[in-house]
């Protein structure tokens, strides 16, 4: 956004940036629910708990320093949602592989 300089590139940027919101909330969700160690239900609560805590915390920080720069509403975002993809490739990591001393199963007709 902060190098759109014409309504085409508004409406692109705003519409990749829609896009890549309504992809990430369904897979959230997925992730919270396979990762759970606890009920599903106090992890989905928490989840939309916090979300909907960001609904309202994130209008109001960009209320507040709008006033100060125009762009800084976009620049603050943007280093969250850094901070928050670092944070996912830190605690998200794969599955590990079985281990190699664990026996494999062969089975012989």
């Amino acid at each position: 956004m902060l190098l759109a300089t014409d309504l085409i590139t508004v409406i692109l940027t705003s519409s990749l940036f829609v896009l890549a919101n309504a992809m990430l909330r369904p897979a959230v969700s997925s992730l919270i629910s396979q990762r759970t160690t606890q009920g599903q239900g106090v992890a989905m609560g928490l989840n939309n708990a916090y979300m909907s805590l960001g609904r309202v915390i994130g209008p109001l920080w960009a209320g507040i320093v709008i006033d100060v720069n125009l762009f800084f509403p976009f620049i603050t975002g943007a280093i969250i949602m850094l901070i928050g993809y670092i944070a996912s490739l830190i605690f998200l990591r794969t599955e590990t592989s079985p281990s190699k001393t664990e026996p494999s199963v062969v089975t012989t007709d």
